[in-house]
């Protein structure tokens, strides 16, 4: 099944996200995937394109589908479509919804507008702009 990421995300986020839901995750060059058992050796395969950014995109795919017990090797049965499919792509949309950036809050600068965390803004304001 394919879905969207609702929102912009890092990277690193979404490795938590898919490990807080049970997925045992790994971060590759381009994509982030996860796997998480079912009974009977099957299991959900998650992959999401990050397109090799350290934040995935919003709307980038999520491909959601369940592995077959079968020799899971490079070629595998799997299953693209079924009401479990929809329910875990549901949750999983819905945790990256609420994924939140923990708890840092970000201040615009007042001269060049970009968005900093408060912590680092004095040293921008500092080294960027010369101010004390």
């Amino acid at each position: 099944m394919k879905g969207q990421v609702p929102k912009r995300v890092a990277a690193s986020a979404l490795v938590g996200v898919l490990r807080a839901l049970g997925y045992t995750a790994r971060r590759g060059e381009f994509e982030i995937s996860g796997r998480r058992g079912l009974a009977g050796k099957r299991r959900f395969h998650v992959k999401v394109d990050t397109y090799g950014q350290e934040s995935v995109p919003r709307d980038a795919e999520i491909d959601l589908h369940i592995d077959l017990p079968t020799d899971i090797k490079k070629y595998h049965r799997s299953v693209a479509e079924n009401g479990e499919i929809a329910t875990e792509m549901e949750r999983l949309v819905d945790a990256v919804k609420s994924a939140g950036d923990g708890g840092v809050v970000w201040t615009p600068c007042p001269q060049c507008e970009k968005a900093f965390p408060s912590e680092m803004l004095p040293s921008h304001l500092k080294v960027v702009h010369g101010t004390r």
